[in-house]
């Protein structure tokens, strides 16, 4: 079985981490070489679909805690200038890029003081790009600034991101997951509800007799155990009068069925049908016995004298 949550956790170490590209343009006589570096986006900005050129200076102060000094527009007045800031611990990536938006520039690169992965910066308040790269790429940048002559680009991954195929994956995985799981549930159920409906329930068994076995009884073996019924055994005479001893047939019927186990008779609706005839037989007694009483009262009234009170009437003599 494909274990859902593994698949999941290979598919998150698949997604491509890298949103956008850093592109080096050296001038045409120089030393320094076209190159490109992957870098983290932030949260905060947005690279445009098109990409942005522009020219790069050293923040100063470097780490830009503070207010910087403003972009170098006057050499070079319509160009956009990134900033090339290092990370710093005394405060925010998204206060750093504060202050870079505040001096004029139109995006902050900031370069790791180590040289662990790119991570998401995240913050609020940025409007202009901002991306992060590895300390190492932060010390090859400082050959392409603007001073060199060199200009460089922030432009979008050009290489489709796993992360557009992830989503509606893990949605189409979680759905599916879903509807086995509901199915699953179901079949469980009906399985459940099916193997209960053919076991006979403890209160229906105790409707069942019983009785202790004696010599000369029409039962001799039981054909669950084969042995032959000994004096004062416990045994259970089912409707179809099969009979067997309660340690072999009670099991039988309460965890596998309902059934005789010799001619497979339904012991249930034998119950039923037993327990409809008793009922009907004492709705009859107590009818017969409702109308002996009837037919009782009745007799008693025709032979109740009609002058019943006649002893305390005054004889004919004494009115005379």
């Amino acid at each position: 079985m494909i274990n859902w949550y593994h698949l999941l956790v290979i598919c998150l170490q698949m997604v491509n981490l890298v949103s956008s590209i850093i592109y080096t343009y050296p001038p045409a006589r120089s030393n320094l070489s076209k190159l490109m570096y992957h870098d983290m986006e932030a949260d905060f900005g947005s690279v445009p679909t098109e990409g942005i050129l522009g020219a790069l200076d050293l923040s100063t102060p470097y780490n830009a805690c503070y207010h910087l000094y403003p972009a170098p527009k006057k050499d070079l007045p319509n160009t956009n200038f990134f900033a090339l800031i290092q990370e710093s611990s005394g405060c925010s990536y998204s206060e750093q890029v504060i202050h870079a938006q505040e001096a004029g520039y139109k995006g902050a690169i900031i370069y790791s003081r180590t040289n662990n992965d790119p991570i998401i910066m995240g913050g609020d308040g940025p409007i202009i790009v901002a991306v992060y790269v590895k300390k190492s790429v932060g010390e090859d940048l400082k050959h392409y600034l603007y001073k060199t002559g060199s200009t460089i680009k922030i432009a979008p991954n050009p290489q489709m991101s796993l992360q557009i195929y992830l989503v509606p994956f893990a949605i189409v995985v979680g759905v599916c997951f879903f509807f086995m799981l509901a199915f699953s549930v179901g079949r469980y159920v009906r399985y459940w509800l099916r193997i209960r409906r053919s076991r006979l329930s403890p209160a229906n068994l105790k409707k069942i007799p019983t009785k202790k076995f004696k010599k000369g009884d029409e039962f001799d073996v039981c054909a669950i155990c084969i042995e032959e019924y000994v004096q004062n055994d416990k045994i259970r005479i089912l409707p179809c009068n099969h009979a067997y001893h309660c340690k072999c047939v009670d099991p039988w019927l309460t965890s596998g069925k309902k059934l005789c186990p010799v001619c497979k008779q339904t012991v249930e609706s034998d119950l039923k049908q037993t327990s409809k005839k008793v009922i009907i037989n004492n709705s009859i007694n107590d009818v017969n016995g409702s109308s002996a009483l009837t037919e009782e009262e009745e007799s008693e009234d025709e032979n109740t004298p009609l002058l019943a009170a006649s002893q305390n009437l005054p004889n004919s003599g004494a009115m005379a």
